[in-house]
């Protein structure tokens, strides 16, 4: 599906801080940089220029290095505060360098506009970074702050005026919980991509999709639910079931309901006064939760390649009309160069 990240054309990473953002959009810039997919999704590689203006140098190397990136991939890093005329220098060096990628992180660290909140102001801001794309044919993303609280599946939480999630074609919002980290669209063009949870790496933080976060969240609850069975001596009734079971009523029944279809779990009772229904584990399980065939509520993980045969018709590609560039093979790149050169005028190696 065509349209998340088109050419010429903007995007906004949208998330509270230590929520991921920045850790997906570095994933983004070498993904791009060498043609390689990107949570499944198809690039066209080519030159990308990554603004990291509020983080660590270090810790931004350290990252690009443990994905595997050489320093002979066409990606070029500008570290520390933002020149003071970093929008003119990106905008002659996208005329001569032609990126196909352009990442800012973040946003106010370069417009440095001061009051996020004044749609004209905001808009004033972002009229170059849009002039600068629409002349290069590249793609525009910018990380963003959230506002405190829960973002909405519509975008209310985004910080600042409207005129931020309105400029852009593709908004990608990031929530991190207790329990999980998710990823959701709202798009201008194409289907949006509805709130998936998303896991990273333990050494690398490759970022990769696993799955719907409505199924998350059922397995979660049947996970919970056979746990809480494991742990009684005595069969319990869906009351003391809820009682001991975190989540929302109608996920707990449902979740219930599916794991008694599945044989998972054995209801006892006729569901009349005086017998309610009762649940347990299959005779002779007791609390051996590892024996049992447990009906999984989410889509098993499956190999790297896959996982992106399957994500990859829900989230399209990044695509040119005009240019097709050859996708680099991963691997070629072997020597231990750090990703480091310069995509703006100071703060570079």
């Amino acid at each position: 599906m065509q349209g998340r990240l088109p050419y010429g054309g903007s995007s906004a990473l949208v998330a509270k801080p230590k929520a991921g953002k920045s850790t997906l959009a570095r994933s983004l810039a070498l993904s791009v940089a060498r043609g390689e997919p990107w949570l499944g999704w198809k690039t066209h590689q080519g030159t990308v220029f990554y603004l990291a203006l509020e983080e660590k140098k270090s810790e931004v190397v350290e990252h690009f290095r443990a994905m595997g990136g050489s320093g002979d991939e066409p990606l070029h890093i500008s570290f520390g505060p933002a020149p003071q005329d970093a929008v003119r220098d990106l905008e002659r060096l996208s005329e001569s360098e032609r990126p196909v990628l352009i990442i800012v992180d973040t946003l106010q660290k370069l417009v440095k506009a001061k009051d996020l909140n004044d749609y004209a102001e905001v808009t004033r801001a972002l009229d170059p970074l849009h002039r600068i794309v629409r002349a290069s044919g590249a793609h525009l993303m910018f990380c963003h702050h959230a506002r405190k609280g829960r973002l909405s599946a519509d975008g209310d939480g985004v910080l600042g005026s409207t005129a931020i999630l309105g400029g852009v074609d593709t908004a990608f919002l990031v929530s991190r919980t207790k329990s999980c980290r998710t990823l959701w669209t709202i798009q201008r063009y194409g289907q949006d991509l509805e709130e998936t949870v998303f896991d990273l790496e333990e050494v690398t933080l490759i970022p990769h999709l696993a799955g719907a976060r409505i199924e998350f969240e059922e397995e979660r609850v049947a996970s919970q639910i056979l746990t809480a069975l494991g742990e009684s001596a005595e069969p319990l009734s869906e009351p003391e079931i809820e009682e001991r079971v975190k989540g929302r009523t109608a996920q707990k029944r449902r979740a219930l309901r599916q794991l008694v279809g599945a044989g998972t779990v054995v209801r006892l009772g006729t569901g009349r006064r005086g017998n309610p229904y009762r649940y347990k584990l299959p005779n002779g399980l007791g609390a051996d939760l590892d024996k049992l065939d447990t009906c999984s509520l989410v889509p098993k993980k499956t190999t790297e390649q896959e996982r992106d045969r399957s994500t990859a018709e829900n989230l399209g590609s990044v695509s040119r009309t005009d240019v097709s560039p050859p996708v680099l093979p991963p691997g070629e790149q072997a020597n231990e160069k750090l990703p480091t050169r310069s995509a703006l005028g100071g703060g570079s190696d």
